[in-house]
């Protein structure tokens, strides 16, 4: 149903979020001083789980 639609793209997106902190040292006390900007790949994902969850919540209206 559209609550479990919704849930899961949540959980991906936190998922896809996770990894890039991973990745640029996000969740650490100390960051990288310069942030490297975002790569296209991660920018493709954060796009991807945002078209998921808009798709998801825009189901059944």
């Amino acid at each position: 149903n559209r609550i479990d639609m919704i849930g899961a793209a949540c959980d991906s997106a936190e998922k896809v979020i996770a990894d890039i902190r991973k990745a640029y040292g996000l969740g650490s006390r100390q960051g990288p001083t310069v942030l490297p900007t975002l790569d296209k790949v991660q920018t493709a994902k954060i796009q991807e789980q945002e078209n998921i969850l808009r798709a998801s919540v825009n189901v059944g209206e």
